[in-house]
């Protein structure tokens, strides 16, 4: 059992963070440890609050913890770090200390739900987050970071309310690097696509078709935002809906030429593997 204050977030969280830049099995923050840049970070990534007002629903309720499933591990500061639960947390901290953070969320509050995640903030009765039942991976039994990386990414790719999805963009870049990764420690393809498999919780074929879409995608999002100032540019963390649909695009998008309908890839014999993949 843990108290919500026995855990840190996660400061370099794999929801905006390629995860070739998270040392997962090095964590070491110590007092370089800052809770409220933290909490400013994740609060950047939740759209209009939609899913983050749903989650302080949730919770009010009451942690629970086959639907909440929390996940920490011992950094080398002899810290806890959340590892799966980031949002979780710090939903914790805003509902148990709201006066504490109101600051944080006050410059907010051009969002859609900010009045009502407030409003849910200042409820007098808070639900008591002092004896947490949380899934600590002990890292002694970790053979590999891929075993950590799996846990994480079965977490994403389930259904739960308050959950908010992961940038199907940031997953192909997270593909790609580790393909490389990989690819630079001397694995043949075959056994790249086994590692992958395992580490995104994903069958080959599923994990096949992804790494092809990553390749047509990326090239296609790093031609855009090759001249393009900063604020014009395509966010890694953007809108995953878009990206969605540029990758059924190749299929998808029809023309009709020599009064024959054909898809963008076969019109333009636009052939995409990964052995196409640059990095």
């Amino acid at each position: 059992m843990k108290s919500y204050t026995e855990i840190r977030l996660l400061p370099h969280n794999p929801r905006y963070t390629r995860s070739i830049e998270i040392d997962l099995l090095n964590i070491n923050y110590g007092l370089n440890y800052d809770i409220y840049e933290n909490i400013k970070k994740l609060l950047q990534y939740e759209g209009e609050w939609d899913d983050l007002l749903d989650l302080l629903e949730q919770l009010m309720l009451g942690y629970n913890a086959a639907m909440d499933q929390i996940f920490i591990l011992e950094g080398k500061d002899q810290f806890f770090y959340s590892i799966e639960g980031n949002r979780r947390i710090m939903c914790m901290y805003l509902i148990t200390e709201f006066d504490k953070y109101k600051t944080i969320l006050e410059n907010f509050s051009h969002k859609k739900n900010y009045s009502k995640v407030i409003k849910i903030l200042q409820l007098p009765e808070k639900p008591n987050f002092n004896k947490l039942n949380v899934t600590e991976v002990p890292l002694a039994d970790v053979k590999h970071e891929d075993e950590i990386w799996k846990i994480i990414y079965t977490r994403h790719a389930g259904e739960n309310k308050g959950k908010r999805s992961w940038s199907r963009l940031k997953y192909f870049y997270d593909l790609k690097d580790m393909f490389f990764k990989y690819k630079k420690n001397k694995f043949e393809n075959k056994e790249i696509k086994q590692k992958l498999s395992y580490r995104f919780n994903k069958s080959i074929k599923s994990l096949d078709t992804d790494l092809n879409n990553a390749v047509w995608v990326i090239d296609i999002v790093e031609t855009y935002n090759k001249d393009k100032k900063d604020i014009n540019k395509i966010n890694i963390n953007g809108n995953s809906e878009s990206i969605s649909a540029l990758e059924l695009a190749r299929s998808a998008i029809k023309i009709e030429y020599n009064d024959e309908l054909k898809t963008l890839s076969k019109l333009f014999n636009i052939a995409v593997t990964v052995e196409k993949m640059r990095s």
